[in-house]
């Protein structure tokens, strides 16, 4: 009894062919074994999954070499050294990359902003045979919530215009329209987003806004939503009426600032 009480037992690590960055990778295989004195691990550098070996490799993904390169599908072995890591070909601790479920449209679509009206030039009517310049939402909207369980902030950015003219015609702009003045054209110019309508009436025009949507937990960066959503505004009803020019000072040669001119 004394005789065991007095050994002395030792740690000797043989890890001649295994770097740090192979122990740190994964790529280092640990072999324990045990003698009367000391307790030997011997280490041995590989692909990860036990492609070191010849054979089919086993679950632990240190035997051969085809059947062990998947890292995926290899059973995690905790180090002797680094309880927290597995040197089977992939690590005890979650990758973030992959361990945070994608987020899609759907599961952000309840945060939908709410957007304005879309409006127009001259306000709420125009000429037959001139422009109307109409003018939809734009720039991006941040919206706070919850997803997956955690707090967030979704960024809504409009990226198209859909537009039913309410006369029978539909175009989709890449820009959602700016007044004339801030174009630094005169009135009755046409723009990326007016239309020209071709009889009087009182017409809808309907705005489809198509929203690209980005999202982050916390101050971790902005993270891409796969998708867009498509949000339908309310209506805005426009006269359409019909216009003539009387010239009541002198002709345009002589007064060519005068109305009609």
């Amino acid at each position: 009894m004394l005789a065991e009480l007095s050994l002395v037992v030792t740690l000797v690590a043989t890890l001649s062919t295994c770097t740090d960055t192979d122990r740190l990778l994964g790529t280092c295989t640990i072999t324990p074994s045990t003698n009367d004195t000391a307790v030997i691990l011997d280490g041995s550098a590989g692909a990860p999954g036990g492609a070191t070996g010849s054979g089919a490799g086993d679950d632990a993904g240190t035997g051969g070499g085809a059947g062990g390169t998947d890292p995926g599908s290899a059973t995690c072995t905790p180090s002797p050294i680094e309880p927290d890591r597995c040197y089977s070909g992939r690590s005890g601790r979650p990758d973030a990359a992959t361990s945070t479920p994608a987020v899609v449209i759907t599961d952000v679509e309840r945060f939908q902003p709410a957007f304005p009206s879309p409006s127009s030039e001259p306000e709420g009517w125009g000429v037959v045979g001139l422009p109307v310049n109409l003018l939809g939402p734009t720039g991006p909207r941040i919206v706070a919530g919850s997803i997956l369980g955690q707090p967030a902030e979704v960024r809504f950015t409009p990226v198209a215009w859909q537009w039913d003219h309410g006369d029978g015609t539909a175009t989709t702009t890449a820009v959602g329209g700016a007044p004339w003045s801030a174009l630094g054209v005169p009135e009755f110019s046409s723009t990326p987003t007016s239309h020209v309508y071709a009889a009087r009436g009182i017409i809808s025009v309907r705005l489809v806004v198509v929203l690209s949507a980005e999202y982050r937990v916390g101050d971790t960066p902005w993270m891409p939503v796969a998708g867009v959503l498509p949000v339908a505004l309310p209506e805005v009803p426009l006269r359409i009426a019909s216009a003539s020019t009387v010239l009541v000072d002198r002709d345009c040669r002589a007064a060519p600032a005068g109305p009609g001119c």
